[in-house]
């Protein structure tokens, strides 16, 4: 029978007497438009009930899985991936993993040789030709073998045939542009060892600039507010006003007196005093001075 969704689940007793419930399925029970193989398990104490409370663990646990049932290999190998074998983000993950963790983290991500691992260390920060060499090495294509292996086997398993409804997959190809595109930066020498290198220290020294003016703007900011609030304060005390309970409040731009109920305040017509001898000139504009109500 044609399904758009292939489910095996094996109940097994494990060599330490351990009751298994395996799952292995491809299908798209997610809903993200791409059919995806999965392999988990849930795990019980031998000869107890299956109740939660002799639940020894479960979940996605394909790596003891295959130690005890070494057959199901392949799905671990799998689990997540698209029905064209295809790691999620295969792209952005395995080049966030590879700058972070280094070789062996991109090699187990995208399920490479050590000479695949080396070519493509060279490119993380060149995703067109991460991209290129990705596919020119035939790593694209291998994924596809696995899968279809892989679902062979599962048909194999359940019965039943596999019916591919999925509209796109984790990895998408390049295009005839794009590889004319690697083609005349290759030509030019853009993707050479010394332009990589060259390109990557320019980006670092971009970078380290941008810092350095965001922090010289962020600290002008705190200058500018210092000054403004201290030509405010003087404002008041050349006029003769006492700054005792007094203060200002840069967000609103309000100046605001009788702000504390326990020190001494000044009345509405002290306020307006106070407007007409200060020296606004000092003052930054717009600026409004009010009594706490």
């Amino acid at each position: 029978m044609k399904t758009t969704k292939l489910l095996f689940i094996d109940n097994r007793v494990d060599k330490n007497g351990n009751q298994w419930k395996i799952e292995i399925s491809l299908d798209d029970d997610c809903k993200n438009g791409h059919q995806d193989f999965s392999l988990t398990g849930t795990c019980w104490e031998g000869g107890k009930s299956r109740i939660d409370r002799n639940m020894k663990f479960g979940g996605a646990c394909g790596d003891t899985i295959v130690k005890l049932f070494p057959e199901y290999e392949i799905f671990e190998r799998l689990h997540i991936c698209d029905f064209n074998g295809s790691p999620m983000y295969p792209i952005e993950n395995a080049i966030y993993h590879a700058k972070r963790n280094g070789k062996e983290s991109l090699q187990n991500y995208l399920r490479l040789t050590e000479l695949e691992t080396e070519t493509l260390m060279q490119y993380l920060d060149e995703k067109l030709a991460f991209r290129f060499h990705l596919e020119n090495m035939g790593v694209v294509a291998r994924w596809k073998e696995e899968a279809n292996e892989a679902i062979q086997k599962l048909e194999e398993l359940t019965g039943n045939e596999f019916e591919n409804v999925s509209i796109k997959s984790h990895y998408t190809p390049l295009t005839e542009e794009e590889h004319k595109e690697y083609k005349e930066k290759q030509l030019q020498g853009y993707f050479d060892a010394d332009a990589i290198q060259e390109r990557k220290e320019r980006a670092l020294e971009d970078e380290k600039n941008k810092i350095i003016e965001t922090l010289k703007l962020d600290a002008q900011k705190k200058i500018d507010s210092i000054n403004t609030e201290l030509n405010i304060k003087l404002a008041i005390i050349e006029a003769g006003f006492s700054l005792d309970n007094f203060i200002y409040y840069n967000h609103s731009n309000e100046g605001v007196f009788n702000w504390v109920d326990y020190k001494d305040k000044i009345t509405q017509e002290q306020l307006d005093g106070l407007l007409n001898k200060i020296d606004k000139s000092k003052l930054p504009e717009n600026i409004v001075f009010k009594l706490k109500k």
